[in-house]
């Protein structure tokens, strides 16, 4: 049966400084569409922005051929550094022009429907800044509020492809969730198999339950089919937190040099504020992803050790069947499995520590902590869980084949 994808289109908004970030949203677009294939999931991202799509042509002025131009999208991503841009007919900048634009859209149509604006905020020095520009996106940024958008802000650039990334997944997981069973407008249909398949690639569904007819290869069909959904989520995991790991470490030393410099009345309140709420909302959204992906994990790979079990059972009383060898050869695929969530387990437990000892910085904070911590919780059960079945396995495949485990 063909896969149903839905293409949601991301206009990239900024001004002519942000051609680094521009690439790095390009490659936090690329990564997401990855997890999201690997996950299951339906939607998929593509980008529009004027200087890679924009044909030359003729306007009232150049921003309105750019206008003529710009598709119907889904997200705005509108992008802000040092620059505010050249100014056009109506606004003090294309960039702003845009906004407005795709603002107004969104609230008379619906459509884009979702709107973001980051602010990059690492300056090395003050003589960059151009003052009549800086004042521009300060009134602007300032300005947001009044219209009822939230913005958020990034240090570097590095850090806005894992932020963008994260802030993908919860859209896509929100277009997944709304979506109509005949599909959105727009959707293309994408045969991952063949056009006439064979009752055997019809199998192996891994929603459609086994029963007791159920014999040893529809278990063992099974077994492969769950331990390998179960292995993808968990690698879906990987990058995203381990780029949140090195972003907490990088902040966290950052908070603790601001609270060191205001204890000594050096910076003002706000410094420190700014980066415990930051911290928070990276944990905030990285939550958001890895606890429904730990509970689907979890699910995985429970259903692929009762398929285990089970078919070790048959193989009990049919000794035609009886490969023990394949048998710990499979159970070894579970040892394999534990080393990679056992590692990652560690990591997250020592994270969760040091954000808990920061907690009390920020009621942000105080809310990323507890969703850590509720991350945390899920995945260590998950990892106990398994060690614990493998274990049993393992003692089980001894004591009645007489084997030794590997």
């Amino acid at each position: 049966m063909a896969k149903q994808f839905t293409f949601l289109t991301i206009f990239i908004s900024c001004p002519g400084d942000m051609d680094e970030d521009k690439s790095s949203a390009a490659r936090a677009v690329s990564e997401a569409n990855k997890i999201l294939r690997s996950s299951g999931s339906p939607i998929q991202f593509d980008i529009w922005e004027w200087k890679e799509d924009a044909l030359p042509g003729v306007g009232i002025d150049p921003q309105n051929v750019i206008d003529q131009q710009i598709p119907e999208h889904d997200v705005y991503l509108g992008l802000m550094w040092k620059k505010f841009g050249q100014p056009t007919s109506i606004y003090g900048s294309g960039t702003e022009h845009e906004f407005r634009t795709s603002l107004e859209k969104h609230r008379s149509l619906q459509t884009p429907k979702h709107i973001l604006f980051l602010f990059k905020t690492s300056i090395d020095s003050l003589t960059q800044l151009d003052a009549n520009e800086w004042a521009q996106i300060t009134n602007f940024r300032n300005g947001l509020g009044d219209l009822g958008v939230l913005h958020q802000s990034y240090e570097k650039t590095d850090n806005l492809e894992r932020l963008l990334r994260l802030h993908l997944s919860k859209i896509a997981r929100s277009w997944s969730e709304n979506s109509s069973a005949s599909g959105p407008v727009g959707s293309l249909a994408v045969s991952d198999k063949p056009a006439n398949p064979t009752s055997e690639e019809e199998g192996g569904n891994d929603d459609t339950p086994l029963d007791v007819d159920s014999g040893y290869f529809d278990y063992l069909d099974r077994f492969h089919s769950s331990i390998e959904r179960a292995g993808e989520l968990i690698t879906s995991m990987h990058l995203p937190l381990n780029q949140m790991t090195t972003s907490i470490q990088s902040g966290t030393a950052q908070l603790e040099e601001a609270i060191s410099l205001y204890g000594k009345g050096k910076v003002p309140t706000s410094i420190p504020y700014k980066i415990s709420n930051s911290i928070g909302d990276e944990i905030l959204t990285f939550a958001g992803l890895g606890i429904p992906l730990t509970e689907e994990a979890d699910a995985h790979f429970n259903n692929a050790f009762d398929c285990l079990e089970s078919a070790i059972e048959i193989t009990k009383n049919d000794s035609n069947i009886n490969n023990k060898s394949d048998i710990l050869d499979l159970s070894s695929q579970l040892d394999s499995f534990m080393i990679i969530i056992t590692n990652s387990n560690d990591n997250v437990k020592e994270m969760g520590l040091k954000i808990t000892q920061s907690s009390h910085y920020s009621s942000k904070m105080k809310k990323g902590s507890k969703a850590l911590s509720q991350f945390v919780t899920k995945y260590s059960r998950m990892c106990l869980s398994m060690r614990l079945r493998v274990d049993n396995l393992k003692a089980f495949l001894n004591k009645e084949f007489n084997l030794e485990p590997n």
